[in-house]
């Protein structure tokens, strides 16, 4: 009750829930596909048990076994009970309040599984050993053979192993996580930071020929987080006489909707985000949706060019006296290509 009452204090109204659903907001999830949101949410939660941890998941799992086998099955009933109940509100969630971008990239489900996961191993763990105890102290355990000295000192023989077996596995873990946070060797990398080293390299090249020499870059990440914006400006540094002066500027929003699904969207219609595009001198599109597409539309004469996004990038066509438009090109530079593309 203490926690409830915690929570709900945390918790701002006006965020949405999908038990305080407006009419139009419940005609919009029921117009969406939610078998295929079932099918896409429930392979990826299961996918992601399976790999994370496995050998304690196995283990926790005989743990769970042992106890039920034993008649102690109420905790772990209620974890099941909680963790059906959470897995459902995540999919709701998904279906309802976490916008558009989450309902076709799902959000954070790793970091939302791991919660009863993590409960399933600690409590399956303390089951397993508590099953093995009240075995070694009844004797009642299938006959092996020979005396019950003997096959009270195989269990707890077996045990000793498991528990070592367990902590070495960690200990592998816990330095794994070490090199990680050092050198971030087992670390997935953001493909966005390539990307942003891919658009600085096209800038500095563009730079006093196609592009000012201080152009704006304006990143197209439509649904994603900003720090997309903090590697562009990680390969913009540069100095000059002994201070900093960056070789392009970054514009700041990269993803805009009438409706922002998330806190990284700017809220803006399409004039006003047609307005701010035609700010920029290149354009680097890495996500967009089919509404930005239609805004993108108006400043895109080519309509060649415009099926070719993402994999273009656009530059402010100065052949345009009287009205702002855009070109398309490679994203990488020509000679580039040519490498890449050499046997």
């Amino acid at each position: 009750l203490v926690t409830v009452i915690s929570w709900s204090a945390a918790v701002d109204a006006n965020n949405c829930s999908p038990f305080s659903l407006s009419a139009e907001q419940m005609a919009e999830a029921a117009s969406l596909d939610w078998k295929d949101l079932a099918v896409r949410f429930g392979s990826a939660v299961g996918s992601y048990i399976i790999g994370y941890k496995f050998i304690l998941t196995l283990t926790a799992g005989f743990g769970v076994i042992g106890a039920f086998a034993t008649g102690k099955y109420r905790a772990m009933l209620v974890l099941t009970l909680l963790s059906c109940a959470y897995f459902m509100l995540l999919y709701v969630f998904h279906l309802t309040c976490f916008g558009p971008y989450y309902f076709e990239n799902l959000n954070s489900v790793s970091r939302f599984t791991r919660v009863p996961l993590q409960m399933f191993h600690a409590l399956g763990l303390v089951m397993l050993l508590d099953t093995a105890l009240s075995l070694v102290a009844n004797g009642n355990w299938i006959a092996l053979g020979g005396p019950a000295q003997l096959r009270r000192s195989w269990i707890v023989g077996s045990l000793i192993v498991i528990v070592v077996l367990l902590m070495g596995w960690q200990v592998r873990m816990t330095l794994n996580s070490v090199v990680d946070t050092t050198t971030r060797a087992y670390q997935n990398i953001d493909p966005r930071i390539a990307e942003m080293r891919t658009a600085a390299k096209r800038i500095k090249s563009l730079r006093g020929i196609s592009l000012p020499e201080k152009p704006i870059l304006t990143i197209l990440s439509q649904g994603g987080d900003s720090a997309v914006v903090s590697y562009a400006q990680f390969y913009a540094m540069g100095y000059r006489n002994g201070k900093p002066d960056p070789l392009f500027n970054v514009s700041r929003a990269i993803s805009w909707s009438p409706e922002p699904g998330n806190v990284w969207q700017t809220k803006g219609s399409d004039d006003e985000v047609a307005e701010l595009l035609s700010q920029a001198d290149i354009i680097w599109p890495i996500n967009l949706d089919p509404w930005l597409l239609k805004v993108l539309g108006r400043l895109i004469p080519d309509s060649l060019c415009l099926s070719a996004l993402p994999n273009k990038a656009l530059v402010r066509d100065t052949a345009s006296e009287n009205s702002v438009r855009f070109r398309c090109i490679e994203k990488q530079e020509p000679a580039t290509i040519k490498k890449l593309s050499e046997p």
